[in-house]
């Protein structure tokens, strides 16, 4: 797994892995290893490094035709783009990601919950650094609903991060009324409350206040 502590090695296993991955014609499994080297490159704070990987690995992706490779690569070039103060660029590579899954079908994205959660993280990503609340809570009550569905602890771990940094930034009274809008009755707010992730990030904000 990345570690974001130690981004030279998670860089150079990301690496090896991509590595194996075209020799064998993995186009899935090197999309995934790629989008960790990226990850482990915008960490070392090597954006634009971490960008061409990208858009050299989506390249081969769509002229292989891999769908779910495009995918997964779409949503790590949203975040490269964040990391490169392009909001705007990211929120539109977020939202290509989405409308190619929209034209895939419902039964593909029932299939493929976790990249679709993560193009609605990326999107709900760059429209808090836009300081868009309602695209921001839209995308992150989606992602919410998705790992509910998908029964994805992580992945309703980091829409549950992505709505505390709406409380954080935007004030609570405002957040609660933008989630509760989008929420579609999975009661993110009850749940928000009652993580623990959640509320040591309140404890901190409540102490900065102070």
């Amino acid at each position: 797994s990345l570690s974001t502590s130690a981004p030279e090695a998670a860089f150079s296993e990301a690496k090896e892995v991509a590595q194996a991955a075209r020799e064998n014609n993995d186009l899935q499994l090197l999309a995934e290893a790629v989008s960790l080297q990226s990850l482990a490159t915008l960490a070392l704070q090597r954006v634009s490094e971490a960008q061409e990987l990208l858009q050299q690995t989506l390249s081969a992706a769509r002229s292989a035709g891999h769908d779910v490779a495009q995918l997964i690569l779409l949503a790590a070039a949203s975040a490269a783009a964040l990391a490169a103060d392009d909001p705007a660029r990211a929120r539109m590579t977020a939202d290509e990601g989405l409308s190619m899954l929209k034209r895939l079908g419902t039964s593909f994205e029932r299939s493929h919950r976790k990249v679709q959660l993560q193009l609605f993280i990326a999107k709900g990503n760059a429209q808090l650094s836009d300081q868009n609340l309602e695209g921001a809570a839209a995308a992150a009550c989606e992602a919410l609903t998705i790992g509910q569905q998908g029964q994805d602890d992580e992945g309703q771990g980091e829409a549950l991060h992505l709505i505390c940094l709406l409380h954080i930034f935007f004030g609570r009274s405002a957040a609660q009324q933008a989630v509760k809008q989008h929420s579609a009755g999975t009661a993110p707010l009850s749940t928000l409350e009652s993580s623990n992730e959640a509320a040591q990030l309140f404890r901190r904000l409540e102490n900065q206040e102070g």
